[in-house]
């Protein structure tokens, strides 16, 4: 779900998500980031994008690499929906 809110001067675009649950078959992941990468990518650049919801990855404590993007705030070990997560 999409939604577009005007704050000011800024169009801000909320996406509330729900990712396949870990464990799902790879095609109903790939199918999922597809939409991911389709929907945001569809978002003109002078808009801001803010994704919300239960994406079902665990990104680990490691920063490694993701520095602005990942705080290092997790309970888990990185998992392969969390790599994913973290790429897109």
């Amino acid at each position: 779900m999409c939604l577009k809110v005007l704050i000011g001067d800024k169009l801000v675009t909320c996406i509330c998500a729900y990712a396949p649950q870990t464990g799902r078959s790879a095609e109903e992941n790939d199918s999922f980031w597809d939409q991911m990468i389709s929907v945001t990518g569809s978002i003109p650049a002078s808009e801001l994008i803010v994704v919300g919801g239960d994406l079902n990855g665990y990104t680990g404590t490691i920063v490694d690499g993701y520095d602005g993007v990942h705080g290092g705030y997790d309970f888990e070990e990185r998992n392969a929906d969390g790599e994913r997560l973290l790429e897109f």
